[in-house]
């Protein structure tokens, strides 16, 4: 690992080896599950499974959700949400699980009103994710697991089978990712949060190969650590093949980029 790009490289470079590809999915399934445990979206420790969340006060989720919020009710918050939509790229519950906590506390809602919004919201997993939260009733136990939670060997087997490897991908001619593709091309704003913007993830999530169609509108995005050429390059790519009219890239964390465009990504 200490000379691959990421896992999904190094799965990619062995193409074809089980043994491998099944162990680096338990691998990557144990990780995040473990990172998940030690963030700051953890359970507080009471029975009622709460997160605190005065520690995620200074991150994007809580700045989205202002954003949500503002001049928002409980009548109204789920036509708002139809406004909204994600693409995560990474294997983690962490949106579905913050959302679940903040609409719960800051509507005064029910588990199970809170629990509908989240089902409600747009959220693609292009690679999948590490087991479904237990928000609902789900058609198949084992792909289920509570956030953090260790698994055992047989739990661990069972999720694995929930990730994609980035060679797997998803299937371009499929609903979900025609429809994933139909979300951003059609979207007027759209963020890349931490986004490494790698041409095959691009190409699946705004390439025109299936449906014809390029984004347009405005795209912002993160470049945190980025050297001044690859921003370029990036603005260059995201103007000429994909197709945005404006871009505009911040050295900045996600909280930051989301408190520099306050006004401009406020919903209407």
């Amino acid at each position: 690992m200490p000379v691959a790009i990421s896992i999904d490289n190094y799965l990619h470079s062995h193409n074809g080896d089980k043994a491998i590809e099944l162990c680096g999915k338990l691998a990557i399934v144990r990780a995040i599950l473990l990172a998940e445990s030690s963030s700051k979206l953890r359970y507080d420790g009471s029975l009622a499974k709460k997160i605190d969340l005065g520690r995620v006060e200074n991150t994007w989720l809580a700045a989205l959700m202002r954003f949500i919020g503002e001049n928002c009710s409980r009548e109204t918050i789920k036509k708002r949400l139809t406004q909204l939509a994600f693409v995560v790229f990474n294997y983690d519950r962490c949106i579905e699980h913050f959302f679940f906590h903040a609409f719960r506390t800051y509507f005064r809602m029910r588990d199970d009103e809170a629990a509908e919004l989240v089902k409600s919201l747009e959220i693609y997993h292009p690679y999948g994710t590490v087991g479904g939260l237990p928000l609902a009733r789900h058609d198949d136990a084992e792909s289920v697991i509570e956030f953090g939670r260790d698994p055992d060997e047989t739990k661990l087997l069972a999720l694995a089978k929930g990730i994609k490897t980035f060679t797997e991908g998803m299937d371009p001619a499929s609903p979900t990712s025609i429809a994933m593709h139909k979300c951003v091309a059609s979207a007027s704003r759209t963020v890349f949060l931490g986004f490494a913007f790698h041409p095959l993830n691009m190409e699946l999530m705004c390439g025109a190969s299936r449906t014809g169609l390029l984004p347009s509108g405005q795209a912002y995005g993160t470049v945190y650590k980025t050297s001044h050429s690859d921003v370029k390059n990036i603005e260059t790519y995201l103007r000429n093949t994909m197709g945005f009219d404006e871009v505009f890239l911040e050295h900045s964390t996600s909280v930051e980029l989301f408190h520099e465009y306050s006004r401009t990504l406020r919903f209407d």
